[in-house]
């Protein structure tokens, strides 16, 4: 999967069409946002060094855009595509955007913790 071809020119058509995904039945959603990351992941594998640079923010964007998406909440499989995608961009991209992601991730997490024990909480 990995080669040496700079595909960048491929990496700003691939945007997660929210509308679409809304407009989509509930229960195929899912299946949306994951051909969605793996054509994203397809991308990103194909990219240069140079090219993971370059796009760097733009696919930390989109792969943020799924993990704050509400319907669906994004799944284990999801969250494997989505660090798979973070791997690569950050293996072969600069690392200067690593420490800001990462803080931008625990926040993520954090705000998701809190929303179950209330839920957790109101339950009882």
């Amino acid at each position: 999967m990995q080669g040496g071809t700079d595909s960048s020119e491929d990496i700003t058509t691939v945007t997660l069409d929210v509308a679409k995904l809304q407009s989509t039945l509930e229960d195929q959603q899912e299946i949306f946002v994951m051909s969605f990351l793996r054509d994203l992941e397809k991308i990103v594998f194909r990219l240069d060094e140079n090219g993971a640079s370059a796009y760097q923010f733009y696919v930390k964007k989109e792969l943020f855009r799924v993990l704050t998406l509400t319907a669906p909440a994004p799944t284990r499989i999801i969250r494997n595509q989505v660090g798979r995608c973070f791997a690569q961009i950050f293996k072969l991209g600069d690392r200067k955007l690593l420490f800001e992601t990462l803080n931008e991730l625990l926040n993520i997490a954090n705000t998701n913790t809190g929303k179950a024990e209330k839920d957790l909480r109101g339950r009882q």
